[in-house]
């Protein structure tokens, strides 16, 4: 497994982010990990594996539970706290 990892600015909204994501997957392959540094939110995307052919789902998490809960059978991929509109908080993406 190769792995890349790539930064996004903290003012992305829940959409922009999801958008982030999708660029980078096209182009890099599917997502691993997220999470933040004082910059902003970090992506890790596997290099060595096919490009998804669906793309991510970024959930805000509240009390630990997706809001508002992804569509019947997406699996979790990752969670971890990112930056939307500024704000650190915790999100799982799906798939």
């Amino acid at each position: 497994m190769a792995e890349k990892v790539f930064g996004a600015g903290k003012s992305l909204s829940l959409p922009e982010l999801e958008q982030w994501i999708a660029g980078k997957e096209a182009l890099w392959g599917p997502l691993l990990d997220i999470g933040r540094n004082d910059e902003g939110t970090l992506g890790k995307f596997d290099t060595a594996a096919d490009i998804p052919d669906r793309t991510a789902i970024v959930r805000l998490l509240v009390n630990g539970e997706p809001a508002p809960p992804p569509p019947a059978g997406a699996e979790q991929l990752c969670a971890g706290e990112a930056f939307v509109c500024n704000q650190p908080v915790p999100v799982a993406v799906y798939r």
